[in-house]
């Protein structure tokens, strides 16, 4: 779903999201488990620019609510935030949007706490997005499909 999130005139204060051909602008925002190089332990965030948005840390320094959906953020894997309801994470990216926004009312605090908050993509290791539990298959072909079927 578009919405206002998804404006190409956003610009952002992580200056990498505003260069031409970045792959994570601030219309783009994605989640993924990291973990830093120097630190055991993943959580979710966000990519932005060439950084990573620790979520986690965003709540500790109270630019972000605590709600489930960024509770969510300060697990391994990113099961719990996927089972939330899709308009809390529509309101939860609308959140993050705003406080990644040039001109958001969160702006100036969120740069100045950069260094606790962002991560160079160069300084983290990317882990399993998702824990599965169980044996999952996914139909990947008509072939596959009609193998299983027959």
């Amino acid at each position: 779903m578009t919405n206002r999130t998804h404006d190409p005139l956003l610009r952002s204060w992580v200056e990498s999201a505003n260069e031409a051909g970045c792959e994570f602008p601030i219309q783009n925002l994605p989640f993924g488990v990291f973990a830093r190089r120097d630190a055991s332990v993943s959580r979710v965030g966000v990519a932005i620019g060439d950084s990573v948005l620790d979520v986690h840390a965003c709540v500790q320094e109270g630019l972000l609510a605590p709600t489930p959906a960024s509770d969510a953020c300060d697990e391994s894997s990113m099961n719990r935030l996927m089972g939330r309801d899709p308009a809390a994470l529509s309101a939860f990216r609308a959140e993050l949007s705003e406080l990644l926004r040039e001109d958001g009312p969160s702006s100036e605090r969120a740069r100045e706490g950069t260094a606790r908050i962002l991560v160079s993509r160069d300084a983290v290791v990317m882990g399993m997005p998702a824990a599965i539990g169980d044996y999952t298959d996914f139909y990947a072909s008509i072939n596959h499909a009609t193998n299983v079927g027959s």
